[in-house]
């Protein structure tokens, strides 16, 4: 493992899975709780996400079948391309919830952009798992493929951390509270909110809707986070990804051989 890690072109490719998911990360992150939290049902999400898993399997194989065609990491970057403008698209849907609550039409519209984000993200996966297998050096294949793999999953998690803190950081609540309560009011769940406090934090939302308070989101720091990481990943991808896949997918198998 030592000596792959010192072969330049898989330092590249390392480099290219450690920033190329913080592009979508506030989508995948923090769009299916930014839903619940406008009030979609976790029934409804339930529903979605069953809906999209035949899809997932049914797609995952077509796209197992491009990638014996088209040069697995240009099916990469087209899927990168597709998660971007997933990204922008869920942010619109959120943008959209009803103000009279979930609809069909919103229902399907949700199901709709689920289905595409998740195929884009089937794309990758796929695409860059069959490069892997195609790079591997055969005579220590399963180091190899669990390297990448590893770094490739690595990409995808560690940004979550920083997104969600994030969104934290860029959020203004405000919880006001109900003059008309009064302390014994039989309604109240928690101590009696006399004064206004920030509600940012769930803990601080619980305290102030179970004492007859109201949360009130001045700004959502979730557009905010979602724009800037797919200005970052529209820079990243092309400023320097794009350009660098496509010269190490052009490169001959000898240059991925610990032995070369």
């Amino acid at each position: 493992m030592g000596g792959i890690l010192k072969i330049k072109n898989i330092q590249t490719i390392i480099l290219v899975h450690l920033i190329a998911k913080i592009g979508f990360q506030a989508n995948d992150a923090v769009t299916s709780l930014k839903l619940l939290d406008k009030g979609f049902s976790q029934q409804d999400l339930a529903l979605t996400v069953l809906i999209d898993f035949p899809f997932e399997i049914s797609l995952g194989y077509y796209v197992g079948k491009w990638s014996q065609t088209i040069p697995p990491m240009t099916l990469w970057s087209w899927a990168f391309v597709g998660r971007l403008a997933a990204a922008a698209f869920a942010q619109l849907v959120v943008m959209g919830f009803p103000a009279t609550g979930t609809t069909t039409p919103y229902l399907c519209l949700v199901i709709v952009e689920h289905v595409f984000s998740t195929f884009m993200s089937t794309v990758m996966f796929v695409a860059v798992s069959a490069f892997h297998a195609r790079i591997a050096d055969p005579t220590i294949g399963g180091t190899y493929m669990t390297l990448l793999a590893t770094v490739s999953n690595l990409g995808g998690t560690f940004p979550r951390f920083f997104v969600l803190k994030f969104v934290d950081a860029f959020t203004v609540a405000t919880c006001h509270p109900n003059a008309k309560l009064l302390p014994s009011d039989p309604s109240l769940k928690g101590p009696l909110i006399t004064q206004a406090f920030s509600c940012v934090a769930e803990a601080e939302k619980k305290r102030c809707i179970e004492g007859g308070g109201t949360c009130v989101i001045s700004r959502d720091g979730y557009y905010i986070v979602n724009v800037l990481c797919i200005l970052f990943g529209v820079i990243t991808f092309w400023g320097w990804i794009r350009q660098a896949v496509a010269r190490i997918q052009a490169l001959p198998l000898r240059a991925w051989r610990l032995s070369e």
